[in-house]
């Protein structure tokens, strides 16, 4: 029987994490950073990028740029795959505690819900079960409909589906 040294072990407990981070995939924390970073350069909140999406490593730094006043656009043109990162209400928000109380959203109000992905961005109107305040997730339910959805808070009568 052949015992396996520590210093092979210790190679293989490092091998197998490193699978497990893949490198062949994009790192998303490292990203949300950056595009947290940007937006409070402008004022703004960055919501987060999903972790669930997987996307090839991009062999440059991806760029993040400004599209609209509501969102951030992540781009690999070397691989040519991009995300658009939604933004809400401005860096000071969090910090001041009355403005974080006031709901921006009360029971009964007609809200208005963003759904954006990478390829589409599509809204509607639904009718707020619950009050919330920015970055809340609230519930609603679809106008005209017995459906209901969970959508966070991004503004005055305004909300975003993150999925």
């Amino acid at each position: 029987m052949k015992l396996v040294q520590p210093a092979c072990i210790a190679l293989l407990s490092i091998q197998s994490v490193s699978a497990a981070a893949d490198p062949g995939v994009e790192d998303m924390s490292a990203l949300n950073a950056r595009a947290s970073a940007m937006a409070q350069g402008i004022g703004m909140l960055s919501l987060p990028i999903d972790p669930r999406i997987k996307l090839a490593r991009c062999p440059q730094a991806p760029t993040i740029e400004t599209t609209e006043t509501t969102s951030l656009a992540v781009r690999c043109p070397a691989l040519g795959w991009r995300l658009r990162v939604a933004l809400v209400g401005s860096a000071a928000a969090p910090q001041a505690g009355a403005a974080r109380a006031a709901p921006l959203i009360r029971r009964g109000d007609l809200v208005r819900v963003r759904i954006i992905s990478a390829d589409f961005a599509i809204s509607y109107s639904a009718v707020a079960i619950e009050a919330g305040g920015l970055g809340d997730l609230v519930t609603l339910r679809a106008d005209g409909s017995k459906a209901i959805l969970s959508a966070t808070v991004t503004g005055p009568g305004q909300a975003s589906l993150l999925d």
